[in-house]
């Protein structure tokens, strides 16, 4: 269960990436499940302690390669991202992928639009706000 916790939470911290599929992946989910439901505190203890040595580890990790290999991380996490957007996409029927427009409900189009603006406009926010050096 350590191990699990340290995957789940390097999982976790990585974009596109599910903790909860890793557990599920190597066997750990219905464990923890069970543990968190009977509240087995031994087994929940060692999975925080692996959570908090993989979250230690996988920060390093993550600024080591920033700070030497910036432009590829960026490219690797981005990856990451769209990799994951074919599961991420709202609209779907019968488990196929689908445009809003053959979205069989209310497909909430222009507020997903809008949440997608609103995202990209705080990033960007936040890139300026680095770029002058009001944050580091």
């Amino acid at each position: 269960m350590f191990i699990a916790g340290a995957l789940a939470v390097c999982a976790m911290i990585l974009p596109g990436i599910s903790g909860a599929f890793i557990l599920l992946l190597i066997g750990a989910y219905d464990v923890l499940l069970s543990a968190i439901s009977t509240l087995d505190m031994k087994v929940l203890a060692v999975f925080a302690l692996g959570a908090v040595c993989g979250l230690l580890s996988i920060s390093r990790i993550l600024k080591w390669l920033f700070s030497r290999y910036h432009a590829l991380t960026v490219a690797l996490l981005t990856g990451f991202i769209f990799g994951s957007l074919a599961k991420l996409w709202p609209w779907k029927v019968a488990g196929e992928n689908v445009l809003p427009m053959a979205y069989e409900r209310e497909a909430h189009a222009l507020a997903v639009l809008g949440l997608m603006i609103l995202g990209t406009v705080v990033i960007v926010g936040f890139e300026k706000m680095r770029g002058k050096g009001a944050y580091r």
